[in-house]
């Protein structure tokens, strides 16, 4: 019988067999109408536990299904795309009769491809077969990836994924955290024990220069002592959180604060996560708004006239006795004043000068006449009736001054909004002892310079909306002394000390002395080393420790002149680890920015807990980790602190130390 082609050629008819071919498996792409319906017998159970992971197998055999656990909402991928034969993937439900989800032919090749999101959790039937839905004993590849979480589950303002969106300048009341969930009871940013449930917002700042977020508490009816409220961060998960402030029912204030709102820091535009909690059951009803504010003074750098004059345009002006900062020498007794010159760049901006740190080197002592401080009781720059007072604080040597405005104690000292050039001016005096000269951040000659505002809007919140800092407003000139130093170090060989150091030059130079201390404060003697008179050359100098203390070890090098004048040249720690225990060798860097390191040595395993609390002695963060035997280098993030100054207590076995660190913005 022949095969008539009307009007075809033979080339004609080749495309025409192809397409019948072809198009008839383009038709089985789209839908389910040529589904494979036989289902032979169970394989494996193919589950994928996590979202991202994927489940594989080399050789499924055709006809066979494997099972896959579901949730609802979830996207799954079911592929057939590493094998080597013409394969068919069908989804079914693991119902009788078994109904057909999804189906898929040559979506990669001659293999199979469905990416399919599930509408109910449960376990889902995948079949594997060869075209065209043969069941032979052939072996094909299957692979199963999770792609997508599930679709959250429960009542608004549950959890993370089900925080309530909210937005700046809005009040939403009759709010209840009863009904929501229980999520955490216990938040990594305080030591509180809040059982209550756990309402969830989610705040969007669309600002890119917000610096505040304002969270006010109203109307709260409920039998409970406190409300907590938690700021989680730009990001919601866990227990993780930044800061809590408790909010007193009965009194209607927030306890920091003594007002009913609290002021939350926030770096920028972005999302905000905020969380109301308690300590009993839940809340019944409260009412809460969220403001979003991007004010504060900042450093006018502008060139103000003063006077003094802002010579250098940074923000700040230091005179030593009136003059220039320097040459300073040893026994040298003089005034040092800094004057801040400071700006609030929104011309609406209230906020004032409320507080201002110095924290001075260790070569400063007998620090006396602090001014301004009361009496007199009014000295304000530009609220001319308040007062500013100044104390010395002798254990961590900071001068700290604080403003008290006479018309809300709150306040700081200003007289208008947008305030530019604002000009104040602190002193005091003490004097140079090169005795106790140290080297590093807070030793020597530095001075570290704080200052903070009273709370972005002018609203007498006593947290600060901006902190200003500066390093190093001062510096000591060591070219009187009779030796030029190249270096002086120390350290452990074979359970001894060795002291090396090495002089360029040396002046009627009689000899040096060596001391140690085992907690920076009181020295001994441990030994004398002759000195060269009169030297140009590099001369170098050993001496050695037989016997250092278990921990601690502070050694000073003090040089002796030929007329009896003596002066620290040198100084070093170093911690000498004995048989067991822990000990803290070093940390750094001080000042950090954004990320400080503990370098830490561990003769027995031990828990280590850090506490990080502020000037004010705040609870800022904790920090925990698990040691084993041997030397541990610990990175802490904390580059979401406030700029300052933060005392970091740290606990391990028998070791209890309190170290000091400078946080820069």
């Amino acid at each position: 019988m022949h095969k008539i082609y009307t009007g075809i050629n033979p080339f004609q008819k080749i495309i025409v067999s192809i397409c019948l071919i072809y198009c008839f498996s383009f038709t089985q792409n789209q839908g389910l109408l040529a589904q494979c319906s036989n289902n032979n017998a169970f394989f494996l159970d193919m589950s994928p536990t996590t979202v991202g992971q994927t489940v594989s197998t080399a050789c499924i055999w055709a006809g066979d299904y494997a099972t896959v656990s579901v949730c609802n909402g979830a996207q799954y991928t079911f592929e057939t795309c590493a094998g080597s034969f013409d394969t068919q993937v069908t989804i079914r439900d693991n119902a009788s009769p078994f109904g057909v989800l999804a189906f898929n032919d040559d979506a990669c090749s001659l293999q199979s491809r469905v990416i399919w999101t599930a509408t109910f959790t449960g376990v889902v039937r995948v079949l594997v077969d060869r075209y065209p839905c043969s069941h032979v004993t052939a072996c094909h590849s299957l692979a199963v990836t999770w792609n997508t979480g599930c679709a959250a589950t429960g009542n608004p303002g549950d959890d993370c994924n089900r925080a309530i969106p909210v937005a700046c300048g809005n009040t939403y009341t009759n709010q209840a955290s009863i009904g929501n969930g229980n999520t955490e009871s216990t938040w990594g940013c305080t030591t509180l024990s809040t059982p209550g449930e756990d309402r969830y917002y989610a705040l969007t700042v669309s600002d890119p220069s917000a610096t505040v977020v304002r969270v006010t508490i109203n109307n709260v009816v409920d039998t409970d002592t406190y409300l907590e409220v938690i700021q989680a961060g730009s990001t919601c998960s866990g227990a993780t959180c930044n800061r809590l402030a408790q909010y007193d029912i009965a009194a209607g204030t927030f306890n920091s604060s003594s007002l009913n709102s609290f002021d939350f820091p926030v770096s920028g535009a972005g999302t905000w996560y905020f969380i109301v909690d308690s300590q009993a059951d839940g809340v019944s009803s409260f009412d809460i708004g969220f403001e979003c504010l991007s004010s504060g003074i900042q450093w006018d750098t502008s060139g103000c006239v003063g006077p003094p004059a802002d010579t250098d345009n940074n923000g700040y002006e230091v005179t030593w006795n009136g003059g220039p900062p320097g040459p300073v020498w040893h026994n040298d007794v003089g005034t040092i004043c800094v004057t801040l010159y400071v700006t609030n760049p929104n011309a609406s901006g209230w906020e004032w000068l409320k507080r201002v740190n110095l924290n001075l080197g260790s070569c400063w002592t007998n620090v006396q006449n602090i001014v301004p401080n009361t009496p007199p009781g009014s000295n304000g720059f530009y609220n001319l009736t308040g007062s500013w007072s100044g104390i010395y604080i002798p254990g961590i040597n900071n001068v700290n001054y604080t403003f008290t405005n006479s018309s809300n104690a709150l306040w700081g000292d200003g007289n208008a909004a947008g305030m530019t050039c604002a000009q104040y001016t602190f002193c005091f005096q003490a004097t140079i002892d090169t005795s106790q000269c140290g080297a590093g951040p807070t030793n020597g000659t530095d001075i570290l310079l704080f200052a903070e505002d009273d709370g972005v809007g002018g609203f007498g919140s006593t947290q600060p909306s901006s902190s200003l800092g500066r390093y190093s407003l001062f510096f000591l000139q060591n070219n009187v002394l009779p030796v030029e130093m190249a270096n002086f170090e120390a350290r452990i060989v074979q359970n001894i000390v060795r002291l090396d150091w090495t002089t360029l030059s040396e002046t009627n130079n009689d000899h040096f002395r060596v001391e140690r201390s085992g907690n920076g404060q009181n020295y001994l003697p441990l030994g004398t080393i002759s000195g060269s008179g009169n030297s140009q050359e590099r001369v170098s100098y050993t001496h050695v420790d037989a016997y250092p203390l278990p921990g601690e070890n502070h050694y000073r090098l003090v040089q002796v002149d030929q007329d009896g004048a003596e002066a620290v040249v040198g100084q070093q720690v170093l911690y000498f680890v004995g048989q067991d225990g822990v000990e803290l060798l070093n940390f750094g860097p001080n000042p950090a920015q954004k990320e400080l390191v503990l370098h830490i040595s561990a003769q027995e395993a031990s828990s280590l807990s850090v506490q990080a609390r502020d000037q004010m002695g705040r609870l800022v963060q904790t920090f925990s980790n698990k040691l084993s035997l041997g030397e541990h280098t610990l990175k802490l993030d904390i580059q979401n602190w406030p700029a300052g100054i933060y005392f970091l207590r740290i606990q391990a076995a028998d070791m209890e130390k309190t170290i000091k660190v400078m946080k820069l913005k």
